[in-house]
Formats: structure tokens, C-alpha cells, sequence
């Protein structure tokens, strides 16, 4: 098993985090027999006043195999709270130009008070080319 390590800036925030910056540390732990085929970029907003709700933007971009130099953006309401949940997929590029459909993600665990969570994404994609 290979543990990669990421780290991505925070640049701001509202209420109590008003002004705040930092960094955010990821890490991944990948199997001997897994290839990267693909890399997610996203940004999260809060979204509800009364739940844990958050507006998720992520961007998946294949960097192999046949879909390489494409990628689709998932654009919904994510209620990070739900063991399961279903987002919207807004578009995307190369293969899946003008790409509509839908994710269903799954947390499969989550560690309250790190931030840490293992989440599925199951992706159903519609194109036109």
C-alpha cells in the first residue's frame, strides 16, 4: 500500500472563519495493484442553515487511458451527513463535451473530528458525440 499526501490553501471563509487561511492536508491510501487513471479537484460552500449541507463543485479529470485530457464537473447539493446521497453532472470536456447525468455517493466512513472520510462515487454519464 502507497500513502499519497496532498495539501490544498484555504483562502478565506465567513462567520467564525472570517479571514482565515491555512492549508488543508489529504491523504490516500492506494493499493499496489491501482493505477492513477484521473484526478478530482473541487471546492465545497456551505449550503443550509439548519443541516450540514454544502454546494460541492468537483471537476474529475482522466490523465490515462481512453478517456485522457477529458473530464466531466459535478455541480449539486451535497448533504455530506447522508450515507448516500445523488448529484447532478453539469458538463464536461473532450469525451464527455455537453455530458449530462447523475453521481451517487456513499460515505463509507467518516472521522468527525479530523475531517477524514473514504466517500464512492457511482457516475452514470449521457454524451452527445
Amino acid at each position: 500500500m502507497t500513502l499519497l499526501y496532498r495539501e490544498t490553501p484555504i483562502v478565506g471563509g465567513s462567520g467564525e472563519f472570517r479571514l482565515a487561511h491555512g492549508a488543508v492536508t489529504t491523504q490516500t491510501l492506494a493499493g499496489t495493484n491501482t493505477k492513477l487513471v484521473g484526478r478530482a479537484r473541487g471546492i465545497y460552500g456551505s449550503a443550509g442553515q439548519t443541516d450540514a449541507c454544502l454546494i460541492m463543485l468537483l471537476s474529475y479529470g482522466f490523465v490515462d487511458g481512453i478517456y485522457n485530457s477529458s473530464s466531466f464537473s459535478l455541480l449539486s447539493i451535497n448533504q455530506a451527513m447522508n450515507p448516500v446521497r445523488e448529484m447532478s453532472i453539469v458538463g464536461g470536456t473532450g469525451l464527455f463535451r455537453l455530458a449530462r447525468g447523475y453521481a451517487i455517493a456513499q460515505t463509507y466512513s467518516f472521522e468527525l473530528t479530523t475531517g477524514d472520510a473514504i466517500v464512492g462515487y457511482n457516475v452514470t454519464l449521457a454524451t452527445y458525440i
